[in-house]
Formats: structure tokens, sequence, C-alpha cells
């Protein structure tokens, strides 16, 4: 499986100052830094999928929960911590494994 390339400035994932206005997260990864383990694990499937509306998207989440998850200001429900998981390992694995684990959880 092939990734999707990053789209957001430099690669990086970049919040700072996009929580103060309407979030687009049509375009690209924001960018910070992230402080927390699914923070940062947010932050790498922001860029594997491509675009923090991908990731949005996937995890079934208003921009404003996404953007609060990046920033770390609130915690990222554990499953789906287990969703973004299962996204980063299908770099590694094949893609029938990590999905039939995302489904378990």
């Amino acid at each position: 499986m092939q990734a999707a390339r990053p789209t957001g400035r430099n690669g990086n994932c970049d919040t700072e100052g996009m929580s103060h206005a309407p979030a687009d997260l049509s375009h690209e990864c924001p960018s910070a830094r992230p402080s927390t383990v699914q923070s940062r694990a947010l932050h790498l499937a922001c860029k594997i999928l491509g675009s923090a509306r991908h990731l949005a998207d996937y995890l079934e989440a208003s921009d404003e929960e996404l953007l609060a998850w990046l920033e770390a200001r609130e915690e990222l429900p554990h499953d789906l911590f287990i969703k973004v998981v299962a996204v980063i390992l299908a770099q590694w694995e094949p893609r029938e494994n990590v999905m039939a684990a995302a489904r378990k959880h």
C-alpha cells in the first residue's frame, strides 16, 4: 500500500491560529508541536491521509473536535485513537489485517 503524500506546509501539521477562526481543514494538515502520544499519532495520521479534512471524515469528527485533539486541548476518545493507530499501521502491514483489527474495537 502506497502512502498518501502530505499536503501540509512542509509536510507538517500546523494548528497555530486555527482555533480562533473557522476551521478549513480541506487542503492541508495543520502543524504544531504535538504534546501527547494521541496528538502525535493524529498528526502522523493526518499526513498519511493527506489532509485534516480526510482525517476528520475518517474519524467522523467535526473540525472543532479534530482541532481540539490535534492541539491536545481535549483527550482523544480511545476508540478513535485505535482508528488513528490503524491508519499508521497500514503503512507497514497489509491493509486487510489493519482494517480487520480496527473493526474489532
